[in-house]
C-alpha cells in the first residue's frame, strides 16, 4: 500500500517535471524567435547604414571632382585674362 502511494507521488513529480520542461522549452522557443527577429533587424539596419555610407562617399567623390574641375576652369580663365591683358586686346 505504501509502495503504491510512493509510486503515485513519483509519477506526479515526473508529470510536474515534464510540464516544467515543456514550459521552459516554449519560453526558450519564444526567446529564440525574439532574438532572431532582433538580429534580422540589426542586420537590416547595418546593411542600410553601409549603403548610405557608400552613397555619401560617392557623393563626396563627385563633389571633389567637380570642385577640382571648377578650380582648373578658374585658373584657365585667369590665365586667359592675364594673357589678354598682356597682349592688350
Amino acid at each position: 500500500m505504501e509502495g503504491l502511494l510512493i509510486a503515485e507521488k513519483l509519477l506526479r513529480v515526473v508529470d510536474l517535471l515534464k510540464a516544467d520542461i515543456e514550459k521552459i522549452d516554449l519560453e526558450l522557443d519564444h526567446e529564440c524567435a525574439l532574438l532572431e527577429h532582433r538580429i534580422i533587424g540589426l542586420e537590416d539596419g547595418q546593411r542600410d547604414h553601409e549603403e548610405r555610407i557608400r552613397s555619401m562617399q560617392s557623393g563626396v567623390i563627385s563633389l571633389k571632382i567637380w570642385g577640382g574641375l571648377s578650380s582648373i576652369c578658374t585658373v584657365i580663365l585667369s590665365l586667359l585674362a592675364l594673357i589678354r591683358a598682356m597682349v592688350g586686346n
